[in-house]
């Protein structure tokens, strides 16, 4: 009726899209419980209805279809995570050896910084030749800690850039060999193979089995007569042509 009131409740957002508990109470009469088939995702278009009164329950990020939503998965290949991994572990090898490296810097220098009167890390000045005491002043050093970058810097050696380089090479000259295998040439439609991604080449190699639910897929929707069998006699065979396996069906008939 007219000037009549709602009051809706319903679940919190989630990412079910496929059920929906709710409750529609009206001022005067009886509630009415809803469900999914109340409930209409973003982006549905309703057809052969002529009047349709809704309430929008989610917004934004709260709508079933964005909270069911999921990250895109990394594109990354096999050879490329595993490379990956041993980065990081040269990264962390050089993070500790850079640390072990100051550490036994500061240990030496302290331990021996009377022998180097020559570079201004003698604290005692005496007898010391002028030509080595220029510009030597004490609060002029740089604090320890400004150390460890100099030494990080000295062993970027260790990270494998041109790995990176050489991957992306081999990869493109695979691609290539791919995109003009004649034994992966299909005569009858004319299509060639083709690479649409070179960084998943190396993980062509690494199949082992293959799950397929598509019939076409693995047999391009060839239905081919192979044998049967009547009257308890089996016709055809792999090597057994069709107009032979017609001519003994009509003898025997």
């Amino acid at each position: 009726a007219a000037g009549e009131a709602f009051a809706l409740e319903f679940e919190p957002p989630c990412g079910r899209v496929h059920t929906f508990e709710g409750t529609l109470r009206p001022s005067t009469g009886a509630d009415v419980p809803l469900d999914a088939t109340q409930f209409v995702l973003r982006g549905s278009t309703l057809r052969n209805t002529k009047l349709a009164l809704g309430v929008v329950a989610y917004t934004g990020r709260d709508t079933r279809l964005v909270r069911n939503a999921r990250e895109t998965p990394s594109k990354l290949s096999e050879l490329e995570r595993v490379v990956n991994n041993i980065i990081y572990f040269i990264l962390g090898s050089m993070v500790t050896l850079t640390t072990v490296s100051l550490i036994a810097y500061l240990v030496f220098i302290g331990a021996n910084r009377k022998n180097f009167w020559y570079i201004c890390e003698r604290t005692n000045r005496k007898r010391v030749p002028s030509l080595f005491t220029n510009e030597c002043d004490v609060k002029n050093f740089p604090p320890p800690g400004s150390l460890w970058p100099t030494f990080f810097i000295l062993y970027t050696n260790f990270v494998p850039l041109s790995l990176y380089v050489t991957i992306e090479i081999c990869n493109l000259v695979q691609s290539f060999y791919i995109n003009f295998d004649l034994e992966m040439y299909d005569d009858i439609s004319d299509t060639p193979a083709l690479a649409r991604t070179s960084n998943m080449n190396a993980d062509l190699g690494m199949i082992a089995h293959v799950f397929s639910d598509k019939t076409g897929t693995l047999t391009q929707n060839v239905m081919t007569f192979r044998m049967c069998a009547a009257g308890g006699v089996s016709y055809g065979g792999p090597d057994h042509p069709l107009s032979e396996m017609r001519a003994e069906i009509a003898s025997t008939d």
